[in-house]
């Protein structure tokens, strides 16, 4: 790649990098005190309420602001006939949230739901309003509005949650966390980028077909995805009991923040970037690749931890308590893991067109998801995670001939290669820290230096980010 190219990615990197280490820290912090502030049950109420959310806004901050980056689009008139499509979408949702939040409530015998997702209900308008916005910032790879918007965003979830718990409002504390982030980070976006673009009252079908035809299969990939990895919250809800999914998504939290935040970070830039050099199979390969080594550096420190110290970790930051379902917790790390390398495929899917072909995936997934994890609940949590793990082992080969050899130039064995470095790489940064517990049982002296094999193994490969990051 030259140096031309690696610029726009190096300064994504280190802008992604200081968006994820900082909101990601934070908010693991801020999880941990509410874990510790709340009780298990707090949390199943307002996971099943951010999941219905959560479908709802996969409509609005997908497909039609995907659109504005995949298409590059500039002209008001196109932008402003995409926002008013989204504002009416996001106008149904809320609509929608509010007419099933007593049907939800019944059906997963939880009287709070239906509260909290009349609360929820406020939030799809402003969503569908700055999704735009947030696409505009990311097409110019304006990533200081970016930090700004999840830096402003962070910070008003996590003091409205805060406040709420201390206060003694219980499970109103999640849900306001929820409502303040949301509010805070979209009114940012809208302001930021107000002066650039102000919607007209304007409409031109013709010209709005192909932005739609490419929401129609992003928001296809994108709900496939979105159910699949909100199968086990719903079952767990419905098959085991709110207080059990209170545990649960604690966990999930726990686990999945880092290693989403990290697939997050190289979400920003990887779907921008590989929409530039597409039509260049050598340079879309390289970028893919720089990408998956990456996101393994980062993730298998994180995993042979989470795997090795679950029990210290969950009593240290969580309670005794939670650490009676650390088997589960275990499992959920690596599956998660596993499931986070994946994560720069949807953004070589979208830059090259062809999402559909993830969504179609993502169905045969789903097929097999439930009744693996329908068997899996008969185990309670654990076996729910290690059908997560099977299916997240599974995958991984089908995936790569299906979705990603058409678009790479590269093998199933050197792609293998890239992830399975690292995770060598992680057992060995973690062997120190694992013997001096394992003869001390000392918790804190070994975390310790399990951070210093970590951040040694970070400066090496960002010192030498040209050979590690970049090449294939």
């Amino acid at each position: 790649m030259d140096a031309e190219k690696e610029r726009p990615l190096a300064h994504s990197v280190r802008w992604s990098g200081f968006i994820t280490a900082t909101v990601g820290g934070g908010n693991l912090v801020v999880l941990l005190v509410l874990a510790r502030l709340l009780q298990p049950a707090d949390f199943g109420a307002p996971a099943l309420g951010v999941a219905a959310l959560g479908l709802v806004q996969l409509f609005l901050q997908n497909g039609l602001p995907g659109a504005v980056i995949f298409r590059q689009e500039r002209s008001r008139e196109a932008l402003s006939g995409l926002f008013w499509i989204n504002m009416v979408l996001g106008g149904l949702g809320a609509l929608l949230l509010f007419a099933l939040s007593r049907p939800l409530a019944v059906f997963f015998e939880e009287d709070r739901l239906a509260d909290v997702l009349s609360v929820l209900a406020l939030l799809p308008i402003l969503s569908a309003a700055g999704a735009i916005y947030k696409s505009i910032q990311l097409r110019d790879l304006h990533y200081r509005q970016t930090a700004g918007a999840e830096l402003f965003a962070f910070f008003a979830g996590s003091g409205a949650a805060l406040y709420l718990a201390v206060s003694g409002f219980g499970y109103w504390a999640l849900v306001g966390q929820v409502v303040a982030k949301y509010a805070a980070e979209y009114l940012w976006y809208m302001a930021a980028g107000w002066k650039q673009f102000r919607p007209a009252l304007v409409w031109n079908r013709e010209a709005l077909h192909p932005h739609v035809r490419f929401a129609q299969a992003q928001i296809g990939e994108r709900l496939t995805m979105y159910l699949n990895a909100n199968w086990d919250t719903l079952l767990i809800g419905k098959l085991l009991g709110t207080e059990l999914l209170g545990v649960y998504d604690v966990f999930k939290r726990l686990v999945a923040r880092p290693t989403a935040l990290v697939g997050e970070w190289i979400d920003r830039f990887a779907f921008p970037l590989m929409a530039r050099v597409r039509h260049d199979r050598s340079e879309l390969t390289a970028l893919y690749v720089g990408n998956l080594r990456l996101l393994s550096a980062l993730l298998a420190p994180f995993a042979w931890f989470g795997a090795v110290f679950a029990v210290p970790v969950l009593e240290q930051l969580t309670g005794a308590a939670w650490s009676e379902e650390a088997m589960a917790f275990q499992l959920l790390v690596i599956s998660l893991s596993i499931n986070a390398l994946l994560h720069p495929l949807d953004g070589l899917l979208l830059a090259v067109g062809k999402i559909q072909r993830l969504a179609y995936a993502n169905i045969v997934l789903a097929v097999v998801s439930i009744p693996a994890y329908l068997i899996g609940s008969h185990w309670g949590l654990a076996g729910v995670a290690a059908a997560q793990v099977v299916l997240a082992a599974a995958v991984q080969y089908p995936f790569f001939v299906y979705l990603m050899k058409p678009e790479l130039k590269i093998r199933f064995s050197s792609y293998l290669r890239v992830p399975l470095r690292e995770v060598l790489i992680g057992a060995i940064v973690l062997l120190p820290a694992y013997t001096i517990y394992i003869y001390t049982n000392q918790y804190f002296p070994a975390v310790a230096l399990w951070i210093a094999g970590a951040v040694y193994l970070l400066i090496h490969l960002f010192v030498f980010k040209k050979r590690a990051i970049f090449n294939t």
